[in-house]
């Protein structure tokens, strides 16, 4: 859904209150439609600012193991490109 221009707008309006990202609606459709004003007087349209993508990455994988061995979830010697191959990635 989020990869889709025409539900840029919905989403800023759910994700902008307080329990999400507390920031002002407006801020968050310029940034995820691409369509903002550039403090020079002109207004610039740039849809592919932003793009969201599905695919679980591997090296995100292997980032989650380490900061999850950090704060203790996972204990012992973890072969995290192993675990991280075993990704539909």
């Amino acid at each position: 859904m989020a990869r889709d221009p025409k539900n840029r707008e919905l989403i800023a309006k759910v994700i902008a209150p307080a329990q999400y990202l507390n920031q002002p609606e407006a801020v968050l459709n310029q940034v995820l439609t691409g369509k903002f004003a550039d403090g020079l007087g002109n207004i610039k349209n740039v849809p592919d600012r932003a793009d969201f993508d599905p695919m679980p990455w591997q090296s995100m994988a292997v980032w989650m193991l380490t900061q999850m061995q950090r704060w203790g979830y996972i204990k012992g010697e973890v072969n995290y490109k192993q675990i991280a191959e075993k990704c539909s990635c």
